[in-house]
């Protein structure tokens, strides 16, 4: 593993996945699922994903924290993804995760944000295998 630096801060790179550099996202090889989880810094890695959401359009799920649901409040989210994207809840179900259309004012621990195909080619997928998730939409 490699470093970069870059405003102020050290990136640890990981030859697998190729040297990504954050302020030329074209270099990835586009990301088809991103997870976030930087415990309500999530708001500031959405807005510092813009290039590749906008460029990539994947999946992401990130967690939706009291400071994260704060700030989302005040700027809707399909700001941040564009009207591509739709936005579901995930609740622990008794065996399986489930996705619920988002709904601001209940808790959940996490959000996907996905484009119309990539909910297509979940919710196929899921029926390939026997329902392994419940997806309401």
């Amino acid at each position: 593993m490699s470093k970069i630096n870059w405003q102020g801060y050290e990136w640890l790179t990981q030859e697998r996945w190729g040297n990504v550099h954050p302020e030329n996202p074209t270099k990835w090889n586009d990301p088809s699922a991103i997870k976030i989880d930087v415990e309500g810094y999530e708001k500031k890695v959405l807005t510092g994903l813009e290039n590749v959401i906008s460029n990539f359009k994947p999946a992401i799920i990130f967690e939706l924290n009291e400071p994260t649901r704060e700030e989302l409040k005040n700027q809707k989210m399909q700001d941040l993804f564009g009207k591509e994207y739709s936005f579901y809840g995930i609740t622990r179900g008794r065996e399986n995760p489930k996705l619920t259309p988002l709904n601001l004012e209940k808790k959940y621990e996490n959000i996907l944000a996905i484009t119309s195909d990539d909910l297509t080619a979940l919710v196929n997928t899921n029926k390939k295998m026997k329902g392994l998730m419940s997806i309401k939409y």
